[in-house]
């Protein structure tokens, strides 16, 4: 789909897509913030702040709603990241 080295794509499949929905749901705050803490820093680029946590958090958790939708209609998800 792309040849490149400046963006990441991924493509969930549906069947993916409802594995996703099922596990995301498990992630409650706690374990989000365990799992964050320890990121390694100099691979993140940033530094690790409860400003930056609180952030990702919010956006992680907002995204349970698009996953459980997205299986709900049985959906492909597509991803793309720059680096």
């Amino acid at each position: 789909m792309y040849n490149g080295d400046d963006y990441i794509l991924t493509l969930k499949t549906p069947e993916q897509v409802k594995a996703i929905a099922t596990e995301v749901v498990k992630i409650d705050k706690d374990n989000f913030k365990n799992g964050y803490y320890n990121i390694d820093e100099v691979d993140y680029d940033i530094p690790l702040t409860e400003d930056d946590f609180e952030f990702t958090w919010g956006w992680f958790d907002l995204s349970k709603e698009f996953w459980k939708l997205a299986s709900e209609e049985n959906r492909f998800v597509l991803f793309t990241v720059d680096q």
